[in-house]
């Protein structure tokens, strides 16, 4: 009998001792999840800011047989940060305006369906969608991710 307690005894002890390290780890892969979502986002930011002229040429004509067209923009709040996909979007120099398509999580200044007004500097992503070969261009954020 006194065998089975400290074979309860040892086992207690070897979970605890698996524990600490469990959530350590879990906690760097996390950090490490969260530091690759960073930096593939702002790769795609830059590739969407590079080619960004192209794409407001290619959304102020509305070619025949594209549809879809978007911007993603960051908005901060404080501490929080957040995308959010906006249609229904114009410009003048660098002023830019749109209707908000994705629910809030963390910003709550931000209301889908409302017009808000953002920089050039903000955007993050842009897309649209050609029909004829139903290829989507752009969507670096979705394309980007590992």
């Amino acid at each position: 009998m006194h065998i089975h307690h400290l074979a309860a005894t040892l086992a207690v002890l070897a979970a605890a001792a698996c524990t600490q390290p469990f959530t350590e780890w879990d906690k760097g892969r996390e950090t490490t999840g969260l530091q690759r979502e960073v930096l593939t986002m702002r790769q795609a930011a830059e590739k969407a800011q590079a080619t960004l002229d192209g794409f407001l040429s290619k959304a102020s004509e509305l070619p025949a047989g594209t549809k879809g067209y978007a911007l993603r923009i960051k908005v901060q709040q404080g501490r929080d940060i957040e995308y959010f996909w906006l249609n229904e979007f114009s410009w003048s120099d660098a002023t830019f305006t749109g209707r908000i398509n994705d629910e809030p999580r963390l910003v709550k200044g931000v209301k889908p369906g409302q017009i808000h007004q953002f920089s050039r500097s903000d955007i993050v992503d842009w897309t649209y969608v050609d029909e004829t070969s139903g290829k989507t261009f752009g969507n670096f954020t979705a394309t980007s991710r590992p």
